[in-house]
């Protein structure tokens, strides 16, 4: 959140989704997923991929919500291993939990 600024929700917006992709993508181990299952992940997330509150219409912003991640983690579950889906929970934290908006300090 800004002080000063736009107060916008944390999600993972449009424009990180090719960072998205890229981070599934670098899985190791056990962690790897494969091509298939990223672009069914990422068929999910542009499909979530909206303006969903008043804050994210009135600054004009796309993004997957939290809530929508988890919708998205849940219909994936049974395409893929519980150490996958731990990782892919992860990287969706990842990008949720960055500051969108710079803020004064």
């Amino acid at each position: 959140m800004s002080l000063f600024g736009p107060s916008i929700p944390k999600g993972i917006t449009k424009k990180e989704a090719l960072y998205l992709r890229g981070r599934l993508m670098a899985g190791r181990g056990a962690e790897k997923l494969t091509s298939l299952a990223v672009e069914r992940i990422m068929e999910l997330v542009d499909m979530a991929m909206d303006s969903d509150t008043y804050a994210e219409r009135a600054n004009n912003v796309q993004q997957v919500s939290a809530e929508e991640a988890a919708r998205i983690e849940k219909n994936i579950a049974d395409d893929i291993s519980t150490t996958q889906q731990a990782y892919v929970r992860r990287i969706f934290q990842e990008f949720i939990d960055k500051n969108k908006v710079p803020g004064l300090f």
